[in-house]
Formats: C-alpha cells, structure tokens, sequence
C-alpha cells in the first residue's frame, strides 16, 4: 500500500504571548496552549510540525499536539525552560513556523550494530 503524502497549509510564522503551564504527566516539562484551530490554521487536525522560537532566542523542532483539550498544546521543555530562565506560571512570547525538514536521529555506532546483529 502506498503512503500518501501528508499536506499542510503553511501561513507562515505564527506569534502570540502564552502563559506557561505545568505538565503534570511529564513532572519538570510545561505547555501553552495554541490559540488557533489546528485544521483551519495548518489543514490538519493533529501533530503538526513545528519550529518554534520561545522569547525570540530559544529554538525547539517538535509538534502541535490535541491531548484531549479544547486547544493544541506545545510542549516546553524543562531545558528551553532553563535557557529562558522561566517556569509555570510566567508569560513567554512564542513563535511557531511549519517545519517540513526531514527529522532524523543518527544512532551511536554501538546502537546501530547491536540492531544489525539483533534477530527480530
């Protein structure tokens, strides 16, 4: 079965001011909330991909996400947290772009030969 490709609706940069909100589920991690509709915005429902500049001076490649809320969350890391110097509560300025660059992990040469030699 072929896969199709996945289009999106690309407005160009996003920006808005968001309060940080404390994610419980991950304990140190905190999230905005993305004012726009995802599918009216991006086309898409769900799981965009995105890059997005937090205050203008810290970069994070992840995605728009629906986690059972009335808006997207986008996750902030607790290291953009610590680079911003900020924490639940605190307003942050973000900005988000579509991002269609390929994402790809390389695996440590150990990784990679254990995987190899490994029987599935």
């Amino acid at each position: 079965m072929a896969s199709r490709e996945v289009v999106y609706t690309d407005l160009g940069p996003l920006e808005f001011e968001a309060t940080l909100h404390k994610a419980v589920a991950s304990g140190a991690a905190c999230f905005v909330d993305f004012p726009w509709d995802l599918k009216q915005t991006f086309g898409r429902g769900n799981l965009i991909p995105v890059r997005t500049f937090w205050d203008g001076r810290v970069e994070y490649r992840g995605s728009l996400a629906m986690m059972g809320g009335d808006a997207a969350m986008l996750l902030c890391r607790k290291d953009v947290l610590a680079a911003l110097g900020k924490e639940a509560g605190q307003m942050v300025s973000v900005r988000v772009e579509l991002d269609l660059e390929p994402r790809e992990v390389e695996l440590p040469e150990d990784l990679k030969a254990a995987m190899d030699e490994a029987t599935w």
